[in-house]
């Protein structure tokens, strides 16, 4: 179980501080959840003693470059308890496919997004 909120950040080698068009994932948000739902498997999650009752969240990085490649995927926030959540999350967005990229006066430019996903703990 995930959620989805973006934020869009400048990224240091482009400066852009707001696209114009932020980028966009193919089919869109539900496509896009269902994607990370097809690739979290968290059937054999194991959690430690510090891991919240009922779920934890994993907050994840990641740019969508000019081309639309996402890269640059990295783990803001950890999900309590579960480091192996933080690497499913990392592994699930790190295979997603071309986006359409963001733009600045119609012109394509790398935006690096946030990207919360929660997960529901046994």
């Amino acid at each position: 179980m995930f959620a989805l909120s973006f934020k869009a950040f400048p990224q240091a080698d482009e400066a852009i501080k707001n696209p114009d068009v932020m980028p966009e994932y193919p089919g869109g948000s539900q496509e896009m959840m269902k994607f990370i739902s097809s690739h979290l498997k968290t059937d054999s999650l194991k959690t430690d003693k510090t891991a919240s009752p009922g779920g934890c969240k994993s907050l994840v990085e990641f740019t969508v470059d000019k081309a639309g490649k996402v890269g640059q995927v990295f783990i803001v926030r950890s999900c309590v308890g579960c480091a192996e959540c933080d690497a499913l999350a990392v592994r699930a967005i790190e295979k997603m496919p071309l986006w359409k990229p963001g733009l600045k006066d119609g012109k394509p430019v790398s935006v690096k997004l946030g990207l919360p996903v929660f997960f529901t703990l046994k």
